[in-house]
């Protein structure tokens, strides 16, 4: 986990609750120590980031206010220490190297997310 983050805390930034909801209800299932906070738009998924300094963030793509390559930008690099883990999501599978390749996301997923790869990424020892 990300030193100077809190290791229990995940940060999921994403304006449809359909997608949302599924997943805070599987991460609560499968590791109910965790924090979970949610955010309905990259500003702020920003400002929680900020305030909550999460290991993780898991950010959707195409959001209102501040769309998802804006927001990890700006959480990268405000981060103090070790930057958070973050996972891009989105629908639009052609935008998801483009994320990769900006250098602010660690991985990326196309929606609907697939379980596994997500909680593959999640074990502490594959980051």
């Amino acid at each position: 986990m990300a030193a100077g983050s809190d290791s229990r805390t995940i940060l999921i930034v994403d304006d449809d609750p359909d997608c949302v909801e599924p997943l805070e209800i599987l991460l609560k299932l499968t590791a109910p120590a965790l924090t979970i906070l949610t955010a309905g738009d990259g500003q702020t998924g920003v400002d929680l980031a900020r305030r909550f300094k999460p290991a993780i963030v898991i950010m959707d793509l195409e959001m209102p206010v501040l769309n998802g390559m804006e927001a990890a930008r700006q959480i990268k690099g405000e981060a103090v220490g070790q930057a958070p883990l973050i996972v891009a999501v989105s629908g639009n599978v052609p935008g998801l190297p483009a994320a990769l390749a900006s250098g602010s996301f660690d991985f990326a997923l196309p929606k609907p997310l697939q379980t596994e790869s997500l909680l593959r990424i999640l074990e502490p020892e594959s980051n």
